[in-house]
């Protein structure tokens, strides 16, 4: 394993000790396609110099239903829209890199291009280490940017689990 590997597994193992984490809330469906592997990479207009585990939350904003056209392509990928979670945690991912959209765009999927915003001068927040919370979504009130969250001991447990390969 490489240094900055040895690195960075120490930090998500101090993280997930402290039990707390950063949180960016999400519109839905774009946080159920988070939850489900779906959708690995996070698009911004602004970049982010932090690494490491990151609860995804689903804002409490309703679906746009007038969109047709979007509809039909959620509900191809997650299904049943009237089942997301709304205003909580849906599940935690660990945040490995933020590069410049334009740097990999042409190594996308094409559902995960159709899942981000990948216009010039945007920012790709790379992800990996997807955890499903065992109980189901975690209420609490979001807010814009990067905030604060502590885990219920037992999501941190997970993540310790996750980042020790155990």
């Amino acid at each position: 394993m490489c240094g900055q590997c040895d690195q960075m597994e120490m930090l998500d193992q101090k993280e997930a000790r402290s039990r707390v984490i950063k949180v960016i809330s999400l519109w839905q469906p774009w946080a159920e396609a988070m939850r489900r592997g779906v959708k690995r990479n996070e698009t911004r207009s602004w970049p982010t110099s932090y690494r490491g585990w990151l609860a995804i939350h689903a804002a409490k904003k309703p679906i746009d239903l007038s969109d047709d056209d979007f509809l039909d392509f959620a509900r191809y990928w997650l299904g049943d829209l009237s089942k997301l979670s709304f205003g909580a945690v849906v599940c935690i991912v660990r945040l490995t890199g933020c590069v410049r959209t334009e740097t990999v765009l042409e190594n996308l999927s094409e559902h995960e291009e159709l899942w981000g915003n990948y216009d010039e001068n945007r920012w790709a927040w790379q992800t990996d280490s997807l955890i499903q919370l065992p109980n189901g979504a975690i209420p609490l009130r979001g807010h814009q940017g990067l905030f604060e969250w502590q885990m219920p001991e037992e999501i941190a447990e997970l993540t310790i689990s996750k980042a020790t390969g155990e």
